[in-house]
């Protein structure tokens, strides 16, 4: 019965940890498109 209720928790934990990470690379992401699009406004203005 622990066993059991480790093994849920540690799923329950590596899940958590699955979606924050999701969550950072999504973020980094929209960073990167953001200073793609900076980037050309400002090289192209000059």
């Amino acid at each position: 019965m622990r066993g059991t209720l480790d093994a849920r928790r540690q799923r329950a934990e590596a899940a958590e940890c699955s979606a924050l990470d999701e969550q950072y690379r999504c973020a980094s992401r929209e960073r990167l498109a953001i200073a793609r699009k900076l980037h050309d406004v400002l090289a192209h203005s000059l």
